[in-house]
């Protein structure tokens, strides 16, 4: 992005584990503002994860954080990267989904709902000068649920498809009151 022409580019990292890579490789360039939200005490090394560096902000976060206290942690956090006096041209989004409550590896609370309330906010905040990229999670059912709503606040819903989600949460919701079949 830099060497596109930005000039000032920050990353948000939000997954269980601290973005200790991006970290280190923009630790001292003071074009770039990176931020992670994170499991203290997962892997790796805890004591980086704390130290700050001039411009990188850690948040590290305890086991079992749902979604409302990680908004709000991130809402606290943001104008670090974002602010009157330091605007960036670009965020860049290293999205981990290994936060979901469902995940395997890791003890934070997310849902995948929780993320579509992670987009709006930066949606609003910085409207199309973001791009997300993907970095993955264990649980392969939750997972793809977390990223469609992360990028649900992006997309543009037409009547059409307001209707088939309807529809859908309608069959829900029914297949709830369902006996169960018998074979």
């Amino acid at each position: 992005a830099l060497e596109s022409g930005a000039e000032r580019v920050a990353i948000l990292d939000w997954d269980v584990h601290h973005g200790n890579g991006i970290q280190d490789c923009v630790a001292g360039d003071d074009r770039i503002r990176f931020l992670s939200l994170h499991q203290g005490d997962a892997y790796p090394d805890w004591d980086a994860q704390r130290a700050n560096r001039g411009n990188t902000v850690n948040v590290p976060l305890p086991r079992g954080t749902t979604g409302k206290k990680f908004l709000v942690a991130l809402e606290e956090a943001l104008p670090f990267i974002d602010s009157d006096e330091w605007r960036p041209d670009l965020l860049i989004v290293a999205a981990g989904y290994d936060a979901l409550v469902s995940d395997p590896v890791a003890q934070l609370s997310l849902q995948p709902e929780s993320f579509a309330d992670f987009s709006a906010v930066l949606k609003e905040r910085f409207g199309k000068r973001l791009v997300f990229g993907l970095e993955g999670g264990y649980e392969l059912e939750g997972m793809p649920k977390a990223v469609v709503r992360t990028l649900e606040p992006f997309v543009e819903k037409s009547p059409a498809s307001a209707d088939v989600a309807a529809e859908e949460e309608r069959e829900v919701a029914l297949s709830a009151h369902r006996p169960p079949a018998v074979f």
